[in-house]
């Protein structure tokens, strides 16, 4: 019994090296005999039907490590699709700034030197102190380290998703990396790698090269033949495109595969609004390189749309704004308030109000009303303002009917529909008096208080009517205005509950404004 768990264990514990701690060898040169497989010159176009074949991804020799390496080639090509600060200066070859990317003289100082081989490892610096911050992708990878069992060149399987997405952490935190790795026992093995190229996506491969069933080298997985069921790849010792048979890893399998590692990259696509009470965006978030992104703005009432800005810079005018993602972007959709515009002149025509219509005309000069045929009514319980800046004029095809409601206006202040107030709620110490041009907005969404409130009736009044106030404080000031801002009158009430004689004043519409100090809430109100 005994013999038998600590066989299981001892079964487990192989289990889990297997699974876990699978690594590559140093071979900085083919070993001799490999086979070479279907070779392409890189320069060529595909050479067998049913090739897929992924172009822009550079071959890069091996550089201290076949898992940096090939990881490498990864970032190299995420360089030339944007990702430009991935490595200072030219990618696509494989230049000193590229080969630093990869594993630079730090990382080769402190973890190669002296450079070891099985079976004897030697101490660096991952074991005696002192190491450089990591700063490329064979520090994240901890290749060579000698605190990880590894010899001169060596990398873990497990660490090849981490490398890269802590290299790219590193270089730029706005990029959003996502990795995973699928091993040769997975169900998906074959279409999930050929999905990754299908969508542009290199990998990089474990792999053994010489059949003796364990693995050994990483090379970058950049094309598949379905009909044969080939893989391509960049080997790290030429710059050929070398094609191999896709087998899993066994005894007598060159080339076999224990897994592979996928990768991918997103742009951060930022959108604000401003101001922000000004409407929404949607649309913003992580985009892969050419993926297109579809950014929409809407305007909140009372506001409008006016353009996207990008460091203060136009760059659409457009709500809906579309471009593909090749960059970080911060992008802003401006908002301004909407201003209604006051027509020279205005014909009110083939207009009917019902019961509940409560509508205001404006025109800067004239405003006629019918005629010509035209017909306009205003019926029971409607609500109807004009207000002119020279004349008004009622043609044959107007009628008012009994129980409707209409002021006619001409202004001396310059003030038309848009200074009519509904129900205004100002708090915070706004200021409590309507300006000269009528102006009376809350300048704050946050500043409406609902427990707060005005109620007035009856509505439409002869002049007589009452007001009830409900949580305003004692000592509260109640003015009622004209409609160019003028005070009618001003009250200092002691009652929530008390009544206001209009009777003498003109007919018309007036605003009767509220203040305890803290809170100012106009209404409209008309006398007929």
């Amino acid at each position: 019994m005994e013999k038998r768990i600590l066989l299981s264990i001892a079964f487990l514990l192989a289990y889990q090296y297997f699974l876990f701690a699978q690594h590559s060898l140093c071979l900085p040169v083919p070993p001799p005999g490999i086979d070479p497989g279907r070779v392409q010159k890189t320069a060529l176009p595909t050479e067998a039907t049913g090739d897929v074949l992924m172009s822009g991804v550079p071959p890069y020799y091996w550089q201290r490590g076949c898992g940096p390496t090939s990881v490498g080639m990864v970032v190299g090509y995420y360089d030339g699709l944007g990702f430009s600060d991935l490595v200072n200066g030219e990618a696509s070859t494989q230049t000193a700034d590229a080969n630093d990317a990869i594993a630079n003289d730090d990382h080769y100082n402190d973890y190669s030197l002296p450079k070891d081989y099985p079976p004897t490892l030697l101490d660096d610096k991952s074991v005696l102190g002192g190491a450089h911050t990591s700063n490329c992708i064979a520090d994240f990878m901890n290749t060579s380290w000698r605190s990880r069992g590894l010899y001169w060149g060596w990398s873990y399987f497990s660490d090849i998703d981490n490398s890269f997405n802590e290299y790219v952490q590193y270089i730029n935190s706005n990029y959003h990396t996502t990795t995973g790795n699928i091993y040769n026992w997975n169900s998906n093995f074959w279409t999930q790698y050929m999905n990754e190229i299908d969508n542009n996506r290199p990998v990089v491969l474990l792999v053994d090269t010489n059949g003796d069933g364990g693995t050994d080298h990483f090379v970058a997985g950049i094309g598949y033949n379905n009909t044969n069921s080939t893989y391509a790849v960049y080997n790290t010792w030429d710059m050929n495109v070398h094609w191999y048979s896709w087998q899993a890893i066994a005894s007598g399998k060159n080339w076999g595969i224990y897994g592979y590692t996928t990768f991918q990259i997103e742009f951060l696509i930022v959108a604000n609004a401003s101001p922000v009470e000004g409407g929404g965006v949607t649309g913003d978030g992580y985009y892969e390189a050419g993926e297109t992104v579809d950014l929409e703005a809407t305007a909140n009432p009372g506001y409008v749309f006016v353009n996207w800005t990008e460091s203060d810079v136009e760059v659409s005018t457009s709500a809906n704004y579309s471009f593909m993602a090749g960059s970080n972007r911060t992008l802003v959709a401006n908002f301004e308030e909407d201003t209604p515009v006051v027509p020279d002149n205005l014909d009110v025509s083939d207009v009917i109000l019902g019961s509940t219509d409560d509508e205001c005309y404006n025109a800067l000069f004239n405003i006629t009303v019918a005629g010509n045929g035209n017909s306009v009514e205003f019926f029971s319980g409607s609500y109807a303002t004009l207000i002119a800046g020279n004349s008004i004029h009622f043609l044959y095809g107007f009628h008012a009917h009994p129980g409707s409601y209409m002021s006619a206006y001409i202004t001396e202040t310059a003030s038309f529909c848009d200074a009519l107030p509904e129900s205004i709620v100002m708090n915070n110490n706004k200021s409590a008096s309507l300006p000269d041009d009528g102006e009376n907005k809350a300048e704050n969404k946050e500043d409406f208080l609902p427990e707060k409130s005005v109620k007035i009736f009856p509505n439409p009044t002869t002049g007589q009517f009452k007001i009830e106030l409900t949580s305003f404080d004692k000592g509260t000031s109640v003015r009622i205005l004209n409609l160019s801002g003028s005070i009618v009158k001003t009250i200092e009430v002691e009652n929530s509950k008390f009544n206001i004689d209009l009777s003498t004043v003109r007919k018309g519409i007036y605003i009767v404004q509220c203040n305890d100090g803290e809170t100012i809430i106009s209404k409209k109100i008309v006398v007929h």
